[in-house]
């Protein structure tokens, strides 16, 4: 029924791989499986683990959800109650694994799944010193299960049916973390992927990002840090003061007129209008000996607003039987009229 090939491979071959030292059978994994029960029976019969009562075993392999590496069914779901069925997953790959697994759910069949991982199982398990979980073998369970190996072979139709990992869904929320009071934060997924900066409400400080890199956020930190150290170095150099109000405008006078400001006097004094009497007014504070010093850029709003009789009364060619320091003087007040009419 079953063809079996009773010679030991080799432990290495040619071409230098390792081998395993037990035959190989051919045939199908459920056949393999068969004879696997077939060779245990007796063994575990001589540690007095045997089936309680009337009743017989099949086996198959099949997925199986889970981690588990198989199950046994109590033969009340069989049709007519004296079958006791083990399902081995197909995710098992190593034959070793899948005798310790048979040789566990055997000990479950042979109490018709009644006990579960308790009283008679456990005994049975303790005398085995088989654990519950996992494929942790004793002494006597490797010898066991070494000998049923030897003496079946290994299956090779057999192939595992790794289950795979399921799929992680990704966040919709990306958390931002501040690296100084430790607060938290979390933004839709959609901005962080664009960039988005969140800065903490405590600290004021940057928050990273767990889709960010730590050397790139430092650097921002440390780029922060040092426009923020120039500007506070600007503020603390003196600034020149500046008119505050209308009336210290006033007070200032232009540095084209300040060379030249006795002959615009007299020229303005010759007038007798109201425009020269406010020029004359502010000539005249500008003469006072707290305004001497100053001469700003800043245009007063009195040559702004009599910037047309200004520039007729002060035009050259008004002053061209006066001395060439006259000339000059009118030369350069009325380039500077023209420029900032």
């Amino acid at each position: 029924m079953f063809e079996e090939r009773n010679e030991v491979a080799s432990p290495v071959d040619g071409d230098g791989t390792k081998q395993s030292p037990y035959p190989e059978f051919h045939g199908t994994r459920e056949e393999w499986c068969l004879r696997v029960i077939e060779t245990v029976t007796p063994i575990l019969a001589e540690y007095d683990i045997e089936m309680q009562g009337d009743r017989e075993i099949r086996i198959s392999i099949a997925k199986v959800k889970g981690n588990e590496g198989g199950y046994c069914v109590n033969s009340s779901a069989s049709h007519d109650g004296r079958v006791n069925h083990i399902v081995i997953s197909t995710r098992l790959e190593k034959p070793e694994h899948i005798v310790h697994t048979i040789v566990h759910e055997m000990m479950h069949a042979f109490d018709d799944c009644n006990s579960g991982h308790r009283g008679r199982w456990k005994r049975w398990a303790n005398i085995l010193q088989m654990q519950t979980k996992g494929w942790d073998s004793s002494p006597m369970l490797l010898d066991i299960i070494g000998r049923v190996l030897m003496k079946v072979g290994i299956p090779v139709e057999h192939r595992s049916t790794k289950t795979r990992a399921p799929k992680q869904r990704e966040t919709s929320q990306i958390r931002y973390t501040c690296q100084v009071c430790a607060g938290f934060a979390r933004v839709p997924r959609k901005a962080a992927l664009e960039g988005f900066l969140l800065f903490c409400g405590r600290c004021d400080e940057e928050m990273l990002s767990e889709l960010d890199d730590f050397s790139a956020w430092r650097s921002r930190r440390e780029e922060r840090a040092d426009r923020t150290r120039k500007e506070q170095k600007q503020q603390e150099q003196p600034k020149k003061p500046e008119p505050s109000t209308t009336a210290d405008m006033d007070a200032t006078i232009p540095p084209a007129i300040y060379p030249h400001r006795e002959f615009f006097r007299s020229v303005v004094a010759t007038r007798k209008s109201a425009w020269a009497t406010e020029v004359m007014q502010w000539l005249d504070e500008v003469a006072k000996p707290s305004s001497v010093s100053r001469v700003s850029t800043i245009v007063p709003d009195v040559l702004r607003k009599h910037i047309k009789r200004l520039r007729q009364a002060l035009h050259p060619d008004k002053h061209s039987d006066k001395s060439s320091e006259a000339i000059k003087s009118a030369t350069e007040i009325a380039a500077y009229l023209n420029k900032i009419s």
